[in-house]
């Protein structure tokens, strides 16, 4: 059980089994939120159904529609929302909800038995068939679901039916009855159900026990004892029924019919039980409407309670108009009030007991101090003191006025366990055995109001009083002296001892860390610091390790007397924190302020702040009103409305875990659904993970929620933000809403986490948002760009190109004009040379038959009767192959060496790198130059010559190399020669190269070089003409180059 729930006077103080006892409430104090119809609740009547769903939502009815409430918000339903999927009725819920996994949430809305779809968000409907064959239409006011089974029982127009989804088609009718709103079914051991019948005012109620679909036995009624209403009745193993009535708890034995009277409230003559539900096994909470809320432990049948609340300042019983209870499986306790809405409190949440001790007539707590050797706990208030032990508790009266220089200043037990009280006046002790505080007189002429401090003890006995008026004052062991110390500290007022170091502070706000020499007991000042705010208590960790509380917050001091102090100021979970007290429990520190408390972690440097829902008193904490057990196993901090008392099981209490959760998506202002936008098959927007919208809806606000509801408003909630241009991370706070303004296109991807009422952090959860580009920036539209501008152009380039066409036909047509001219000029060129050849001919014919030579003159007229059927063949044609054009040349000479004799020799070499076949020379280009060598070389020796013909290809430059050369007198003795002889020969040949070069130019795709020759004049060893060398170059060109060539 825990120690929150103790009504007994026992306050467990010790690890080891040492109690006080006090005559007080060691309760905690709980703190109820509330809800009604100006949070946003429907309405704030009948409210009594209250179910937290498989998700985390509490769902509660009304007179007017349903709510969900998430602790943040509530989102209301109504009938016509959602069309055909919404409710049928604004009575929802009628009966009490259930949930089935994978089945949905189930109750009753007035016309039907109703399913909410939690994937959907939706609402769907089932009636059931009446024996009459009529379906019941109406008085839906009553269901039972039992999530382990899939069953539900449900109550139509006045008969009961059940129901299995996914198994059953529709509703089984079972029997005959009306179950009502306040009747109660609960499971049996044995498998079967338990229907409890009450009936509205009366004294009785009905048992029955069904199967799922019949009743297994006869309707039993029962009385109460003293005839009193029967209010709330609860199944108990065992064939046991837990029932409330106006004027007690009772346990009812079925099978005998026996009452066992539990409880009768506090004064023993009757208690209205509203309520009832269970905590725990063989643990219920009790709702009564006139007593409040308490805890019944079956078991040991104990009544708990009841449960505190702060009432403006004032601890007192949590009581309301009650009409029902709902616990979930947080552990959140959820109260119906009548016609005020709901109340909602973590059973978990508070982590401290409190004590509210009476001192004399005062409530507050100035000073305590413990006695562990004899397990004591004693309480100091304005006047008077309180001693709690194991057997009883004493309160003690100071014969003080309790008024400002009359007032507890100080309290301390000594070595001798003598307690010491002071005031700013007197100072006042009670030794073992005493039966009152007596005044203890100062041996020596003192001032008057000394003002007694603080108190601490040497280990030699002697006691250190830090007096308000001069300085340190030292009480001998025996009490019989007393002097001023000589450290001479003016207006001490709070001391510490640990070890050998006395810390001592000031009312001048000076601080002495001073060292005390254990052979002689005197006090050294070893050092003072200046300027360290206020100081209102100190902890001592070890002997070199000093925690302070002060006006300025916490400071950790390191006292090192070799090597020098050194002080630390501690930041906390409250910035420009008051420390009114400080103390510890475990590893953590615990500082009292004005109305709360905060605790630091020596060993990891955590921080936190616990508040009124932690279950603090609620009153402000006095000043240097603290202290804990040396072993630091429990805290007590002392203030106007009691003590506070801590222990180590508050650093983790069980209080559930947040669950962060998205409960709304607005976009635009609520201008448009964001279920329109949903990536995923989901209607419900908690489980939307992704959202796509259009450029225009980039206003975006997010309402998240922990869907914890201990203490809803302080949990704290943080947010990452990663856009498509940076990550953004907001700080830690209360927001539960996150606003996304003027969203740029691209993906953002939304991190959400939240922290419970104990500030522990769960999540994150995720959301993805794509803000969709505008439709001038989609792939569609730039699609459609591309095909305008590539349509552009392309139209551009179509008009050019017809444009460009229509100009390169015309030059084409210019140039195959100024082609075929140059042909024609080249042809008749050609011509020229053919009539100069046959004059030539006929000319040695004619000298044969002169020469009464008819023979050679036949043997000459037919070779040249072949030679010139060649040449005119090919005159009309620009290129022949290399293989003919030798051939032609081979009869040329032959037939130009008839006529000169057999003195004219020739010789033809062909590199084998030339392919006669597939290259192409002009037609007769040759001719001319071996026409020259003849005539006006060789022909002018009487001996002959010889002319030799090469052809080679020069790669390099893409040409063919043609040679003429003969050995002949040369040129300069051939122009001395027979000037009857007048070739045209090489003027008409370098006509055809210019042609020959326009024609090369125009080719579009070749490049070659010009066609030209060159003539080199042959010398011999004297330097003498020795014949002539005409060297041409011609490009390689073809036939495909020409409209026309050569077969």
């Amino acid at each position: 059980m825990s120690y929150k729930w103790f009504c007994i006077t026992f306050l467990m103080i010790f690890a080891s089994n040492i109690q006080l006892l006090c005559q007080a409430n060691g309760e905690a104090v709980y703190t109820f939120h509330h809800l009604t119809a100006r949070d946003g609740l429907t309405s704030s009547q009948y409210n009594h159904h209250i179910f937290r769903d498989s998700i985390g939502y509490v769902w509660i009815s009304s007179i007017v529609g349903l709510n969900r409430f998430d602790g943040h918000r509530v989102k209301q339903y109504h009938p016509g929302d959602n069309g055909q999927y919404g409710l049928l009725n604004e009575q929802a819920s009628q009966s009490a909800f259930g949930q089935i996994p994978g089945k949905g949430m189930w109750f009753t809305n007035d016309v039907s038995l109703t399913k909410y779809d939690v994937l959907r968000d939706r609402f769907h409907h089932y009636r059931g068939q009446m024996p009459n064959g009529i379906r019941a239409n109406d008085t839906y006011w009553w269901n039972y679901v039992d999530s382990t089974k899939g069953v539900i029982f449900v109550s139509g127009g006045r008969h009961l039916f059940s129901f299995r989804p996914g198994v059953d088609s529709s509703l089984v009718h079972v029997d005959d009855i009306h179950v009502g709103v306040r009747d109660v079914m609960d499971p049996k051991e044995d498998g079967g159900y338990v229907l409890m019948r009450n009936f509205f005012g009366e004294s009785y109620f009905d048992v029955s026990v069904y199967s799922i679909y019949r009743r297994e036995s006869a309707v039993k009624r029962y009385f109460s004892p003293d005839s009193s209403s029967v209010r709330t009745t609860a199944y108990l193993n065992g064939g046991k029924v837990l029932v409330g009535t106006k004027t007690g708890l009772f346990i009812l034995t079925l099978d005998t019919g026996y009452w066992e009277a539990i409880w009768k409230g506090k004064s023993g003559k009757g208690v209205y039980v509203e309520a009832l539900v269970k905590r725990a096994e063989g643990e219920y909470v009790i709702g009564t409407a006139t007593e409040g809320i308490y805890f019944f432990d079956l078991d040991d049948r104990i009544i708990r309670g009841p449960m505190l609340t702060n009432v403006a300042g004032e601890i007192k019983p949590f009581i309301t108009n009650l009409v029902k209870l709902y616990l979930g499986q947080d552990n959140v306790l959820w109260v119906s009030a009548k016609n005020d809405g709901v109340y909602f409190v973590g059973l978990d949440a508070p982590k401290f007991s409190t004590i509210s001790p009476i001192i004399g007539k005062e409530r507050d707590v100035v000073r305590i101090s413990s006695d562990e050797e004899n397990g004591v706990l004693w309480i100091a208030g304005l006047n008077s003191v309180l001693m709690c032990s194991p057997k009883d508790t004493i309160s003690y009266e100071i014969n003080i006025s309790g008024q400002e220089l009359e007032q507890i200043k100080s309290l301390h037990i000594d070595n001798e366990g003598t307690v010491w009280v002071g005031t700013l006046k007197y100072l006042f002790k009670k030794s073992k055995g005493d039966s009152a505080f007596r005044e203890f007189v100062l041996p020596y002429d003192g001032m008057q109001y000394p003002g007694y401090n603080d108190l601490v003890s040497l280990p030699s006995g002697e006691i250190l009083a830090a007096t308000n008026r001069k300085g340190i004052l030292r009480i001998s062991k025996d009490r019989t002296s007393c002097f001023w110390d000589s450290t001479s500290l003016v207006r001490p007022r709070i001391m510490k001892m640990k070890g050998d170091v006395l810390l001592v502070t000031t009312l001048k706000d000076s601080f002495h860390i001073i060292r005390v020499e254990a052979s002689n007991n005197q006090l050294f000042v070893d050092t003072t610091l200046l300027g360290i705010p206020y100081l209102t208590g100190i902890f001592p960790q070890d002997d070199s390790t000093f925690w302070l509380g002060s006006h300025g917050g916490l400071f950790k001091l390191d006292v090192d007397f070799k090597r020098g102090h050194k002080l630390f100021n501690i930041p906390l979970a409250e910035a420009s924190v008051v420390i009114h007290g400080i103390a510890a429990v475990g590893e953590e520190l615990i500082m009292s302020t004005a109305s709360g408390v905060l605790t630091y972690n020596i060993n990891n440097g955590s921080s936190q702040v616990y508040s009124l829902s932690d279950g603090l008193l609620g009153g402000e904490y006095i000043f240097r009103s603290a202290h804990h057990i040396p072993d630091r196993s429990k805290a007590f901090f002392g203030g106007t409305d009691g003590i506070t008392v801590i222990s180590p099981e508050f650093v983790n209490n069980g209080i559930a875990k947040a669950s962060p959760v998205i409960t709304g998506i607005e976009i635009n202002n609520g201008e448009f659904d964001a279920r329109n936008y949903c990536v995923d098959t989901t209607l419900n927007v908690s489980f939307i993970r992704q959202l796509k919208v259009p450029y225009t809806h980039n206003t975006i606000e997010i309402q998240t929620s922990p869907l914890e509801y201990s203490d809803p408003k302080s949990c704290l909630f943080r947010y990452r933000i990663s856009g498509p241009d940076r990550v953004e991370f907001l700080p830690p706070s209360t927001n539960s809403t996150l606003s996304l303004t003027a969203l740029r296109e691209g993906g953002y991807d939304i991190s959400i986490w939240a922290t419970n009422s104990d500030y522990a952090w769960a999540g994150p959860r995720e959301l993805r948002i794509e803000v969709l580009p505008p439709w001038y920036r989609t792939w569609w539209a730039y699609v459609l760009y591309a095909i305008t501008i590539l349509g552009t152009i392309g139209g551009v380039l179509r008009y050019r190109y017809l444009k460009l066409r229509e100009v390169e036909l015309a030059e084409l047509d210019k140039a195959k004009a100024e082609a075929h001219a140059a042909e024609t000029e080249t042809s008749i060129l050609r011509l020229q040379m053919n009539p100069h050849f046959i004059f030539n001919s006929l000319n040695s014919i004619d000298d044969y038959i002169i020469g009464e030579e008819p023979l050679r003159a036949h043997d000459y007229l037919v070779m040249f009767a072949e030679l010139i059927r060649d040449i005119l063949h090919r005159s009309t044609q620009p290129l022949t192959r290399l293989d003919r054009e030798v051939d032609m040349l081979e009869k040329y000479i032959e037939a130009e060496r008839m006529r000169v004799g057999e003195q004219l020799k020739y010789h033809i070499a062909i590199d084998d790198e030339v392919d006669t076949i597939s290259t192409w020379i002009p037609t007769m280009i040759l001719q001319p130059f071996v026409e020259n060598a003849i005539w006006h070389g060789i022909g002018h020796r009487e001996e002959g010559g010889t002319i030799v013909l090469s052809f080679r290809i020069d790669e390099d430059r893409e040409e063919i190399v043609a040679t003429v050369e003969d050995d002949g007198v040369g040129r300069t003795n051939a122009r001395g020669g027979d000037r009857k002889h007048k070739s045209m020969a090489m003027d008409i040949t370098r006509q055809r190269l210019a042609l020959l070069n326009e024609r090369i130019r125009a080719l579009p795709e070749r490049t070659p070089g010009d066609a030209r020759y060159e003539i080199i004049d042959l010398k011999d060893q004297d330097g003498r003409s020795s014949g002539t060398r005409i060297v041409l170059y011609l490009p390689l060109i073809y036939p495909e180059d020409y409209e026309s060539s050569s077969d």
